[in-house]
């Protein structure tokens, strides 16, 4: 596995995603694990058929994910990221703390809370405080709201939401890990049964478990295939490629892609690179908000995660926003639309 490793750095990679690192060890018994009596076969998710103990966290995983970061460590500047979802069963604290023990400098699991957090002020907010003091104010966290198991962001919690939830996770401390196509607006396209690839999804039919439609090609254009292939891909284009790709929406000041791409450029500042993370004491059921701080400059991310539009008094000079902002409402009053997201200055 180490020299696995050692080829795709010597090629140059930044960075390796290390997956269900869960498993890598095993049981030295080799004990088989008890049926869960609570499973109903043909309606549940058949990883819940058993009572997962015996074939996860094996007495040696730490010390091969050691070994894994020590071969990361002979390269300058590259890191490994561990995925592993936060367990019911376990103490998440110590799970993280388990992780981050590997070695902080090249090593760190993703958190994939926010894939499971229910929309809303109250419940980002109790997340992303909880795990920021968790983790103080020397490790890195990793967020992410998407992946390649999950439901895509928009069909998960709507359009103007994941533009939200895409200016939270670029403000955040630490470093955002965006699923490809997030920065585009794309969400889940339907796979006729011809199409289906994904061997879970046969397994499971009719369950709606299958992950293929997160997977669809990126949208580079409005070519054909969305420009990912000239040959057939093995996934269908979603119908709304031609608009929906990022020579259309780097055309657009409005787009999702857009904003992505001016929250990238505002993370070379020093309170959203290096900066403290502070929480709001204004948060409620419908805003949430966190303050960055670098001995430069300071910096309020206001999110309205409600339906209805709040007011709410600043001092400051807006810099971002996923909306278009009146003309001269930067230093006065702010009325937040509903799922608006904007950063102040301070």
């Amino acid at each position: 596995m180490t020299d696995v490793l050692r080829f795709w750095l010597d090629l140059g990679a930044d960075g390796i995603r290390a997956d269900a690192v869960r498993w890598m060890s095993k049981d030295p018994e080799f004990r088989d694990n008890l049926p869960n009596p609570e499973y109903v076969a043909g309606t549940d998710d058949p990883y819940v058929s058993q009572l997962n103990h015996y074939n996860r966290y094996g007495p040696h995983l730490f010390d091969y994910l050691k070994e894994l970061a020590m071969v990361v460590e002979e390269y300058p500047d590259r890191i490994i990221l561990f995925e592993d979802y936060p367990d019911r069963h376990l103490d998440i604290t110590h799970q993280y703390s388990a992780f981050y023990a590997v070695n902080p400098e090249v090593a760190a699991p993703f958190n994939f809370e926010g894939l499971k957090t229910a929309y809303g002020a109250r419940q980002y907010q109790a997340f992303v405080n909880r795990f920021q003091k968790l983790i103080g104010g020397t490790l890195r966290p990793f967020y992410c709201f998407s992946n390649h198991d999950k439901s895509r962001l928009v069909s998960r919690v709507g359009k103007d939401q994941a533009k939200l939830v895409g200016l939270l996770q670029l403000t955040l401390p630490g470093i955002p890990v965006v699923y490809y196509g997030d920065e585009l607006g794309m969400h889940d396209v339907p796979i006729p049964p011809e199409r289906v690839r994904d061997p879970f999804e046969k397994q499971t039919q009719g369950l709606g478990l299958g992950r293929d439609p997160a997977r669809t090609p990126m949208q580079w254009n409005s070519d054909v295939n969305a420009g990912f292939s000239v040959a057939e891909p093995w996934l269908p284009v979603a119908e709304d490629m031609a608009t929906m790709n990022v020579v259309a929406e780097a055309a657009d000041n409005d787009s999702s892609f857009s904003m992505y791409r001016r929250l990238l450029e505002l993370r070379r500042s020093s309170a959203l690179r290096v900066g403290s993370y502070q929480e709001w004491e204004g948060s409620d059921d419908r805003m949430f908000g966190f303050i960055r701080t670098s001995n430069l400059e300071k910096l309020l991310v206001l999110l309205n995660m409600s339906d209805e539009s709040v007011t709410y008094e600043a001092r400051g000079e807006i810099i971002c926003s996923t909306h278009r902002l009146p003309q001269g409402q930067a230093k006065s009053a702010i009325k937040l639309q509903p799922h608006q997201g904007v950063i102040i200055r301070l």
